[in-house]
């Protein structure tokens, strides 16, 4: 015996009547005794359910929040709102369904109950990347109640790069130099080979500018940027970014000129000189001075040399900074054999 239902009639077997109630009474009595419990079975989970942190009404355990917030929308566009919820001891809780920035104010739907909660209001754009960060402590959460905070106002939580300038040339290790941000408890600062930052050469978590890097390469240009983390680690949008070159200390041999050509028996005095942005002009044992033939010459920025090697000499003065980048200059001399 199947029963279906359409509003229309009940089936049990029996050819189609229209006297409902008669039918059962003879055919289907069985069906009367049986009805009330398939009632039962089937109102059985038909009260509200418990849906995400905002769907339907708030279930036993949860409570509503009313919220607004305050903060410049029209500055980007489609700038969308989010809230996430934290326990005292900053343990996540969940978090809102996304909203509209220019909505201003909404409830969200079964938050969980509890007290001394702190609301993290997080603005993002289409990206899902945080610009603007505010937060309300202290929210008690009532179970099966509403409960109304106070607007939150919305700051700024991306950086601005301040030194060294964009696109500077040094040879000296930059002291890289960012604002301050309110409510950030960390930095990361990244440093790629790549504007892409695909080739991802640094990437140190820190607690405030500024900051040298270390381990980077002469003649090499770099690319930065900086992002800002809060105490429930979220992680703000990425600044803008920038680049700096590291460049060698500027050498040059200055006598004798290239394509001189020396007796073997003639005292050839060399000369040079080295400039670098940090130490300034490099000197003694920071120049070194090698040949092609005969390897090592000597240091100093004055070489008085006699009895090189006959033949045609690559001669090379190189100077290294304090920082351990370097830099050279070389030249071609003939020594030729005495007549």
């Amino acid at each position: 015996m199947s029963v279906f239902n359409d509003g229309i009639w009940f089936k049990c077997g029996l050819r189609q009547t229209t006297d409902i109630v008669a039918a059962l009474q003879r055919r289907c009595h069985r069906l009367w005794i049986l009805m009330p419990m398939l009632v039962l079975l089937l109102c059985v989970g038909c009260g509200p359910s418990d849906d995400d942190d905002n769907g339907g009404g708030s279930s036993s355990a949860d409570g509503d929040i009313q919220v607004s917030w305050s903060v410049d929308c029209t500055e980007q566009e489609n700038l969308n709102v989010v809230f996430e919820l934290y326990a005292p001891d900053n343990t996540y809780l969940g978090h809102s369904k996304t909203w509209s920035c220019s909505q201003g104010s909404e409830t969200i739907l079964n938050a969980a109950a509890g007290e001394d909660r702190s609301l993290l209001l997080l603005v993002e754009d289409e990206n899902g990347q945080v610009l603007y960060r505010g937060l309300k402590t202290g929210v008690d959460v009532v179970k099966g109640s509403v409960v109304t905070v106070d607007t939150i106002t919305a700051y700024p939580f991306v950086t601005d790069l301040k030194a060294p300038a964009d696109a500077t040339e040094s040879n000296a290790l930059p002291r890289l130099d960012w604002d301050y941000v309110r409510a950030a408890v960390r930095y990361t600062v990244s440093i790629a080979a790549d504007e892409g930052f695909e080739t991802l050469v640094l990437q140190e978590s820190l607690a405030g500018p500024p900051f040298t890097p270390t381990g980077l390469a002469p003649n090499t240009t770099y690319y930065w940027k900086v992002s800002c983390v809060d105490i429930f680690a979220t992680q703000g949008a990425d600044s803008d970014t920038w680049s700096f070159t590291i460049t060698s200390p500027e050498v040059t041999i200055t006598f004798p000129s290239d394509g001189e050509t020396f007796s073997e028996y003639y005292e050839i005095y060399f000369t040079g000189e080295a400039y670098d942005d940090v130490d300034g002009a490099l000197t003694e044992t920071s120049l070194v001075w090698t040949s092609s033939l005969d390897g090592d010459l000597g240091y100093g920025g004055f070489l008085e040399l006699f009895g090189l090697s006959i033949g045609s000499h690559e001669i090379t003065l190189t100077a290294t900074n304090n920082q351990g980048f370097s830099g050279s200059d070389s030249i071609t001399i003939e020594v030729t054999a005495e007549e």
